[in-house]
């Protein structure tokens, strides 16, 4: 059956996921990770994305990228195939590290959009690795609430643009929103990370 095509609209902003074939782990330590975000930061340059966040896991990864032009697909297969080929080499093996297709979908909209940023943001203490945003070093999160320096990668001035009258009202309102979405924390996830969840 034929692939359906992706439609991507000039100046849309998607929420990107890949995941490691049959659930491989795709970072091994962060020299892996220095290198995707290497190679994502080439990308954006090339295809005129703008990052609005992103969050590297152990198996997957999630992006919020603005598109001003078509280039979702293209940008995405060179940067897919460009860290599978060095993580292949790297690490002695050979074959598919990324499922064949990744998933996006358009985010329309503040609510969406703060939804998704949320969501990618949360999704280390989703997955029960830590108990608050600030801690995972491999997200936006620390970026997007004026925690730390954004990355050159991320689009920071862009994005709280979208959520705010001005970054400093931008990045206090979105630390609370997310915020109130964590959870309470309880002993048992105070007690290690469950690296068994780390498939959200």
């Amino acid at each position: 059956m034929a692939r359906t095509l992706r439609i991507v609209e000039r100046d849309g902003i998607y929420h990107v996921t890949s995941r490691g074939n049959d659930g491989r782990l795709i970072f091994l330590d962060d020299v892996d990770r220095e290198r995707f975000i290497s190679l994502l930061e080439k990308v954006a340059w090339r295809y005129d994305w703008l990052v609005l966040g992103y969050c590297l896991m152990s198996n997957h990864i999630h992006l919020l990228v603005k598109v001003p032009h078509d280039g979702l697909s293209e940008g995405m297969q060179e940067l897919l195939s460009g860290y599978a080929c060095w993580w292949n080499q790297r690490h002695g093996h050979t074959g598919h590290l990324f499922r064949n297709r990744f998933y996006s979908k358009q985010v329309r909209g503040e609510v969406q959009l703060l939804t998704t940023a949320c969501y990618i943001d949360l999704n280390p203490v989703e997955a029960s690795l830590k108990t608050s945003p600030e801690q995972w070093r491999w997200s936006s999160y620390g970026a997007h609430v004026g925690l730390e320096h954004p990355h050159p990668l991320l689009a920071a001035a862009e994005f709280w643009a979208l959520i705010g009258p001005t970054p400093e009202k931008a990045r206090r309102s979105y630390r609370r929103l997310v915020t109130s979405r964590l959870k309470p924390v309880s002993d048992a996830d105070l007690s290690g990370p469950n690296l068994a969840a780390d498939q959200g």
